[in-house]
């Protein structure tokens, strides 16, 4: 059906029908059970439907790999691959991840209250934000780390004076100190390394400047 010549060659119509069906799929299929979840539970429903969808997209361009060798680079096309990511970003991970970086920063906080948290899943998760954005960081920096170092700020602000109230400077700048090593694993095992430089300033700044404030207020 691809190999004819005009009018027979359905190629154009097979990719456009491509688009579409993938497009239903995410819609129909993908997207209700996940708008369902809450906390943790769609952060794992998130990455298993994930994993799963990639694997179909690579079976499918085994199928159509006429379409990917030949008829897209000739009409300069997105590849299949592209077609698929950007069809679950805009139709599955924008409705849900305002809830998603909600629920991974809920996490983070736990964790800096010293509860034990699944670092595998959150790296998992934060994966999604780079592959769906075609493996750059676009939407990992607009849609997660701002408002993380927003989070972030915010926590270590409210830290501040509890620590303020508990410790002489001295042992306030070891907490600080231990704070910063905290937050260096957090991107060792599951944040981005180009989060590291602008988490660090985020945390010292909340925690030196509150500081600075409430000893003067004092």
């Amino acid at each position: 059906m691809c190999t004819q010549k005009p009018p027979q060659d359905y190629s154009g119509d097979l990719y456009e029908r491509y688009k579409e069906d993938t497009d239903n799929y995410v819609k129909s299929t993908v997207l209700p059970p996940l708008k369902e979840m809450h906390g943790e539970l769609l952060l794992r429903g998130l990455v298993e439907r994930w994993g799963k969808y990639k694997r179909i997209v690579k079976f499918q361009m085994m199928v159509f790999r006429y379409l990917e060798r030949y008829y897209i680079p000739k009409k300069a096309l997105p590849p299949l691959q592209k077609v698929s990511f950007t069809s679950f970003q805009d139709m599955v991970f924008n409705e849900i991840k305002s809830t998603v970086t909600a629920t991974v920063i809920g996490m983070i906080d736990d964790e800096r209250e010293g509860k034990s948290i699944d670092r595998d899943l959150l790296n998992n998760v934060l994966d999604i934000f780079v592959q769906t954005g075609d493996g750059n960081l676009d939407i990992y920096r607009d849609d997660f780390e701002q408002t993380f170092f927003n989070a972030t700020t915010n926590y270590y602000s409210r830290k501040a004076q509890t620590l303020n109230k508990e410790c002489s400077d001295h042992d306030y700048m070891l907490k600080v100190e231990e704070c910063l090593q905290e937050a260096e694993e957090r991107v060792a095992h599951y944040l981005r390394s180009s989060t590291e430089p602008q988490l660090m300033e985020a945390v010292r700044s909340a925690l030196t400047t509150r500081h600075a404030e409430l000893t003067t207020e004092a």
